[in-house]
């Protein structure tokens, strides 16, 4: 029988790819190495071979939503033929998907026990924060945001964007998601300066 020789690119996405379906199905702490390399279908010394543990999986894993999503902001604020309430809203949108629609995966980010949360939420918000500012100062040439404090709006908006999320996130059923659309839409059309009623968001 001819061996099948991998690159070491195509063998390393194929644990993460293996890990990944088994923390959504199994669970993070249930799901073990051999349980991964099973699936993978290799003998358990070639995991070592790229990783140290399965907590450098995760972390291999968390990267790569990252920066799926600062990929997919990063589009939208180069868009140019979108205004920069279009872009505020379809960012903001996003989060919120997040949060109502997260796998299993995003419930490992933001548990204390693995401590990935304060990573994941550090990153993304020194990459987000510029992103915010730079379409707050679109809104004020265009005229239709009104602030003096463009980074540090963006800033006060990320926080409080992250930390509503992880109240949907974690506390959905408590939530009723017409009446906390409509709280969102009000606090940040009274940040940004925004005539009431004119945003709008979809998640």
């Amino acid at each position: 029988m001819t061996r099948i020789s991998k690159s070491l690119e195509e063998r390393k996405s194929e644990f993460l790819e293996a890990a990944e379906i088994l923390f959504n199905t199994k669970g993070f702490e249930q799901t073990t190495v051999k349980d991964i390399v099973q699936k993978v279908g290799v003998a358990q010394g070639l995991f070592y071979y790229y990783f140290k543990t399965k907590e450098d999986v995760l972390k291999e894993i968390v990267n790569k939503y990252v920066t799926l999503l600062l990929d997919t902001i990063g589009a939208i604020n180069n868009n140019a033929e979108l205004t920069a309430k279009q872009k505020m809203e379809r960012v903001i949108s996003i989060f919120f998907n997040m949060a109502m629609n997260a796998e299993n995966i995003t419930d490992y980010i933001h548990n204390e026990g693995i401590n990935l949360h304060t990573s994941f939420d550090s990153e993304i918000n020194r990459n987000i924060i510029p992103i915010f500012a730079k379409i707050i100062e679109q809104g004020v040439e265009e005229g239709s945001f009104d602030t003096q404090y463009p980074f540090e709006v963006a800033g006060a908006l990320l926080a409080w964007i992250n930390s509503l999320h992880k109240s949907i996130h974690f506390n959905s059923h408590d939530f009723d998601m017409e009446s906390t659309k409509k709280a969102i839409v009000g606090i940040i059309e009274r940040v940004l300066g925004v005539k009431s009623g004119s945003f709008c968001l979809e998640f």
